[in-house]
């Protein structure tokens, strides 16, 4: 039964805890350079999925160990701070340029090799990237890195 808590516990905060800093990022980077893609698609493709194991395991632990309620609340209060950092506007753009972000690559329009574009975002098969110009372009096809 221990088990099935830490997976149950651990689960939805983990999720809550990736929700508070996916949106943080949305708004602070996504939204700041107009990439044009809806929060459910970025929270869905901008997600590393291999930490979610270990998020789920981490959290449901701490949650079902038998460790003090001050101890419990500390990491609590640690874990949301950690995420919602996000949510100040000049970390939450400097995180999202970092996982995110990819300068000076090439890429062909229309015939046309343009260069100094700017990897915004990629989700799947497509890519939002910022031109010279500064025009955001979205859903363009991989650049040829």
């Amino acid at each position: 039964m221990k088990i099935v808590n830490i997976l149950f516990y651990g689960t939805i905060f983990w999720l809550a805890f990736t929700f508070l800093l996916y949106g943080g990022l949305y708004v602070n980077y996504i939204q700041h350079y107009g990439v044009p893609i809806f929060f459910n698609r970025f929270f869905m493709t901008a997600q590393i999925w291999w930490l979610w194991p270990l998020g789920i395991l981490v959290c449901g632990y701490l949650f079902v160990a038998e460790i003090g309620k001050m101890i419990k609340l500390l990491l609590f209060i640690l874990f949301v701070a950690a995420m919602a950092i996000t949510w100040v506007p000049t970390f939450g753009k400097e995180v999202g340029e970092r996982l995110f972000m990819k300068r000076d690559l090439s890429y062909r329009i229309a015939q046309k090799e343009v260069n100094d574009v700017t990897l915004l975002y990629r989700a799947g098969s497509c890519d939002y990237v910022k031109l010279p110009n500064g025009k955001v372009v979205s859903c363009f096809p991989h650049s040829q890195e």
